[in-house]
């Protein structure tokens, strides 16, 4: 379609009748047409402009010429192509098959002339994801498992590495199911670079079936009145820890975050917490909003200067087993509070994608497999988030100095 200057756009015509309409630029003749991306080959809109409307014309008959004799994707051909294609046949000859000689190329040329020794080619893994910005957890896990491939493979060349030698090695350590696949993605982002860098000529496929299969791992909750229990005992007994928790029941916060966390990041006014790259496990700063008006209650409370306090690891497994022995809680399940918040806030919500962004994580996918137990009524989870001082007796709420004969 050819498009030039009147006031208002015109309908849409039959596909050889060229439409105007006001450009407003230097070159006022626009051709218009699909085509198809040849790298992913989805349609794509080109916009050409023209100095005169015989240009566009002409060019809009010759584009509605090849897309009618050869399809919509030979619009993709353009002019570097065809550089490239005259050139390749001033190389090979004319009588000559490009698709013979690209053929050819792969079987021999396209070989491996040089291929490192594995241990070589991770240190030249490390170093390059290194130089990429990745974040300095996922670069240490590629370092931490690919050293352990080189020092299992030996003197072996990258290009020696084959299916029987990555399965051997991805069975070789007595770990849990999940380990072994995440060892398998971290590898196979070395082999897929060692392939790019032409040190390898294909990547050694290991099927699932070929390792142990991953169990579910169990996500325990705890319930509302749990919860609420568990922060009217710490009001009465170690009120000192209360945000401590609060920023792990009811905003998800991971426990080594929570045990770093200052009173600096908690911005109560605008009702956010700021989490900052150097604690965080994704390496990334994050900006948390839109969290329960339980956790704000807790933290106005509550409120201090400085770092947040919180029990050591041993303080922590005492706690667990007086609220245990107390009835204060039935259980203590692993990575509760994350667990629960997560649980807790898929059910409010119903929002999957709203429940990562709180949680830091890229994709919902995570939360499925590790976080989530079940989606569980949106009353429970009212209840679980209407979980507040407001909730529990004044006496209750008032911190308390700690009596000796309690846990120190």
């Amino acid at each position: 379609m050819v498009t030039e200057g009147t006031a208002k756009s015109t309908k849409a015509q039959p596909i050889e009748a060229p439409v105007f309409y006001e450009s407003g630029r230097v070159s006022p003749y626009r051709l218009d047409y699909r085509t198809t991306d040849p790298k992913t080959g989805k349609v794509k809109r080109v916009k050409r402009f023209f100095a005169s409307r015989e240009e566009a014309v002409e060019e809009w008959r010759k584009t509605s010429r090849t897309r009618r004799d050869y399809g919509l994707h030979a619009l993709s051909y353009d002019a570097e192509a065809h550089r490239e294609w005259m050139e390749a046949k001033r190389v090979v000859g004319a009588g000559v098959s490009l698709v013979e000689c690209a053929v050819f190329w792969l079987r021999h040329a396209g070989e491996v002339s040089e291929s490192p020794e594995v241990g070589e080619g991770v240190a030249i893994f490390v170093e390059d994801k290194q130089g990429q910005g990745l974040s300095k957890h996922h670069v240490a896990d590629l370092k931490f498992t690919c050293g352990r491939f080189a020092e299992f493979c030996g003197k072996i060349t990258v290009r020696e590495v084959d299916e029987a030698t990555v399965r051997r090695f991805l069975l070789s350590r007595p770990v849990s199911a999940r380990s072994i696949r995440n060892d398998k993605l971290s590898l196979a982002n070395f082999l897929n670079y060692a392939k790019r860098r032409r040190w390898l000529k294909e990547v050694p496929e290991i099927h699932a079936s070929d390792l142990p299969k991953e169990k579910k791992s169990p996500k325990g909750v705890l319930a509302p009145g749990e919860t609420e229990r568990m922060f009217a005992w710490l009001a009465e007994h170690r009120p000192e820890f209360i945000p401590w928790a609060a920023i792990q029941a009811f905003a998800g916060v991971r426990h080594a975050e929570a045990d770093r966390f200052l009173w600096e990041w908690v911005d109560c006014d605008h009702e956010r917490l700021v989490v900052p790259a150097d604690i965080c496990k994704t390496d990334d700063d994050w900006v948390i909003q839109g969290l329960p008006p339980a956790l704000w209650n807790w933290l106005r409370e509550y409120r201090s200067e400085g770092a947040f306090r919180k029990p050591d690891s041993k303080l922590v497994s005492k706690l667990r087993r007086r609220w245990v022995e107390g009835e204060v809680i039935k259980a203590w399940p692993s990575n509760a509070l994350r667990h629960t918040f997560c649980t807790m806030h898929m059910s409010l919500t119903q929002s999957p994608d709203a429940t990562a962004a709180k949680m830091r994580h890229q994709n919902t996918k995570q939360l499925w497999r590790s976080y989530c137990a079940k989606i569980v009524p949106a009353k429970v989870a009212e209840a679980y988030f209407a979980s507040a001082p407001a909730k529990i007796s004044k006496a209750a709420c008032r911190p308390v100095r700690p009596a000796k004969n309690l846990i120190g």
